[in-house]
């Protein structure tokens, strides 16, 4: 109830309820904790073993046929089919799809898509022909000018590395947004942003960021790459798992006093995890936690 208090759920639901309860895998909302907006946005996930991807690829009997009757849900079929085909570039390469709305697409019901795919030592697979063909698809015939810099960060990721490819479908920028999982500390993210070429400061990033390691177990780093790689940067932080203690409220206070978190949305947050039995299309069970949460940083730039 404090929650939604900071977010607008009756508009986030009217948005949600397009798609069927059985699509989502897992379900989550977004919440900007320095601004006065009340807005965020939710997001969904959809796993390729489950009955959610037959539902968009078209295997199972639509629910919501009109859906796919407009982009960019038609290019969405057409990614989901691809990935099934064996005669595909794509097929089977993709483990996971995330679709992200914020609050000023709701209307055009249009997402950003994060695609989580199976990725080999090295990254090899991901090739120039690899990316152009999920450009295709989702772009359009266009050839995207920015497919071999983006192979080249990729492959220069640890072996162990990970990495999701966003494609901000709802926003005017054509790029491909990567999100990657660099192992081990924040001191290992910042020669990896040197090695390819990010036009920012390592140095101030790692003044503006390096206290999160006293929280976090692993981070997600997100760059913008079209033609060339983007000066804005988002840090991703999810903590340590440690069962019964407060580590989010330390972590929301440490971001209220550093004037990145409002006092009431740090409260109400606060009061967000929990459970619930809800009835819906089925008998359901509800876990709710706070899953991480990001800095954007650009140089010159106030943190947000």
């Amino acid at each position: 109830e404090r929650l939604s208090s900071e977010m607008d759920f009756d508009r986030h639901a009217q948005a949600a309820c397009q798609f069927p309860l059985h699509i989502a895998n897992k379900l989550g909302f977004e919440l900007y904790l320095s601004e006065a907006c009340p807005e965020g946005g939710f997001l969904f996930q959809v796993a390729h073993d489950k009955t959610g991807w037959q539902f968009l690829s078209g295997a199972k009997e639509d629910t919501e046929p009109k859906l796919f009757e407009r982009a960019p849900w038609k290019q969405v079929r057409q990614l989901c089919a691809q990935t099934d085909d064996p005669q595909s570039v794509i097929y089977h390469s993709i483990k996971e799809l995330w679709f992200e709305f914020d609050a000023d697409h709701y209307q055009q019901s249009t997402p950003d898509l994060f695609m989580v795919g199976e990725m080999n030592a090295g990254h090899t697979n991901v090739t120039p022909a690899y990316i152009q063909e999920l450009h295709s698809i989702l772009r359009g015939n266009d050839k995207f000018v920015g497919a071999k810099l983006l192979q080249s960060c990729i492959s220069a990721l640890p072996d162990q590395g990970s990495v999701a490819l966003g494609f901000m479908l709802a926003r005017s920028q054509k790029g491909v947004r990567l999100a990657l999982h660099v192992p081990g500390q924040l001191a290992g993210i910042y020669p990896y942003l040197e090695q390819i070429g990010w036009p920012g400061s390592g140095q101030d990033l790692a003044v503006q960021t390096s206290w999160l390691e006293n929280y976090a177990q692993h981070f997600v780093l997100q760059i913008d790459v079209a033609e060339e790689i983007g000066k804005r940067i988002s840090v991703e932080f999810y903590p340590r798992a440690r069962w019964g203690d407060n580590l989010w409220g330390e972590i929301l206070h440490d971001l209220e006093r550093r004037g990145l978190c409002q006092p009431r949305r740090r409260d109400a947050l606060l009061s967000f995890p929990g459970g619930s039995q809800e009835l819906m299309e089925m008998p359901l069970t509800l876990l709710r936690t706070i899953n991480h949460a990001k800095l954007v940083y650009q140089q010159g730039l106030p943190i947000q």
